[in-house]
């Protein structure tokens, strides 16, 4: 019985596979350099699993008898002039006949087609393997699948034909998913619970969505460098967001996000930061512990750290509040231009006089694509109108029609998909008072 375990423990741990294991050894002999192209060597192509095993050169479950391992162990090839395949090698190769010449790791799928297709078909799809290796971790491309599904995208049923992907050793590593910018023609919404399982993803670009939620899995993503999840529609971020230790890009504007879990401290390789144009009301104790550059700018002129265009009116840790760029956004469709967005305070004015105003506190974010947040003010019970204006003073769109809202502070969420770029008008009216504020949607 022991001596049974021991050999099923020794073919677990030397179990070889033809992308991972057999084709490098061609490679590295050169048999691939004679046995490629139209006319082969011997009429035969070493280039493929295909070729190998369609040659007849392997006898699955027999290296003795499999002329691959005869022509290696003899010396016979590679060519005389040529260095002798090592004792180690040849062994391998043996091993890996024996085993039952496995094309792929278990829990990896075989699929030439996605890797021949890298130039046409599939040319979003980037193999950084050094060697050619169609092999795809399945767990992988199931959480593409399960982002189609969960979003039930019309358009889009290919995993691979998924946004931009880099691949590397069969692993996922990189993923631009945002819309616009990666060729995804349709809106991520939510985020499957299985994307937790891409635990050796490095880069997630997923801006430009209406993402209003992380799942619980997300912190899952321990390997992760660089997140860009900037114009989506998150509220909060997980509690244990900082268990993503190894992050080293953090962007999170333009979305809703109402505060900063304590668990960032975490992040000790964080070096930038950007927090701008969100609704964050206060940060965590010990925030400066963070040991950002607060004031600089990287040789590209982006700021390490940028928290403009949020809420933070009290008990502003003394980093922050002395920043250069306390008041900091980068603009927001090509992050290319630096702008100032004041904190909003109208909340602590209010609370502070106890007098409650009527009409519209603030429009965030602005400009905007497609989403925004209308924020307004009534002094007392009364019935309103909301309703939005072109430049021309058209009236395009009702989005409170004659109704009794209680006094105090309210919060209206409005999607402009069905208008065009532009310059728009936002109406409040009582009947006998109005307020109006300029909105810009650009698409």
């Amino acid at each position: 019985m022991i001596k049974l375990t021991l050999i099923l423990f020794l073919n677990l741990i030397f179990s070889y596979t033809y992308y991972k294991d057999i084709q490098p050894i061609l490679n590295q002999y050169e048999c691939s350099e004679c046995h490629i192209g139209e006319q082969p060597s011997a009429g035969l192509r070493l280039t493929s699993y295909e070729e190998v095993m369609n040659s007849g050169i392997v006898d699955i479950g027999s290296h003795q008898t499999s002329f691959l391992w005869q022509s290696v162990q003899s010396g016979w090839m590679p060519p005389y002039s040529l260095t002798d395949v090592s004792d180690e090698d040849v062994n391998i190769i043996a091993d890996w006949i024996d085993e039952g010449a496995r094309v792929c790791d278990d829990g990896y799928l075989y699929l030439p087609e996605v890797a021949d297709g890298l130039q046409d078909e599939y040319f979003n799809i980037n193999i950084q393997d050094q060697d050619y290796n169609p092999c795809f971790y399945e767990n992988d491309v199931q959480v593409l699948s399960d982002i189609i599904a969960v979003n039930e995208f019309q358009n889009t049923s290919d995993p691979f034909k998924l946004g931009t992907q880099t691949w590397n050793t069969g692993r996922l590593r990189f993923l631009v998913a945002g819309y616009y910018f990666s060729g995804v023609e349709e809106i991520i919404h939510t985020l499957p619970e299985s994307i937790g399982q891409l635990d050796d993803l490095r880069s997630l670009y997923l801006e430009w969505n209406q993402i209003e939620t992380l799942p619980d899995s997300f912190t899952n993503l321990t390997k992760l460098v660089n997140l860009y999840i900037s114009n989506n529609r998150l509220t909060h971020l997980p509690d244990d967001f900082g268990n993503l230790v190894n992050i080293y890009i953090l962007d999170l504007g333009y979305n809703q996000i109402d505060g900063i879990p304590e668990s960032i401290l975490n992040l000790d390789i964080l070096t930038y930061l950007w927090v701008f144009n969100n609704q964050i009301m206060e940060l965590p104790n010990d925030f400066c512990d963070l040991g950002l550059n607060w004031d600089d700018d990287d040789t590209f002129g982006y700021p390490y750290f940028a928290i403009g265009g949020n809420m933070l009116c009290e008990d502003v840790p003394d980093c922050v509040l002395n920043s250069d760029h306390f008041n900091t956004s980068l603009e927001q469709y090509y992050y290319s231009v630096q702008i100032t967005v004041e904190q909003d305070c109208a909340w602590l004015n209010s609370s502070i006089n106890d007098e409650m105003f009527f009409g519209i506190n603030n429009i965030y974010p602005n400009p905007f694509n497609p989403i925004t947040n209308i924020n307004f003010n009534l002094d007392k019970s009364e019935i309103i109108n909301i309703n939005v204006y072109d430049l021309y003073g058209n009236k395009l769109e009702t989005l409170i029609n004659n109704k009794l809202l209680n006094a105090g502070n309210h919060n209206l969420i409005w999607d402009a998909s069905n208008l065009s770029s532009g310059i728009y008008f936002v109406n409040i009216s009582n009947g006998l008072s109005t307020s109006n504020k300029k909105i810009i949607l650009q698409k």
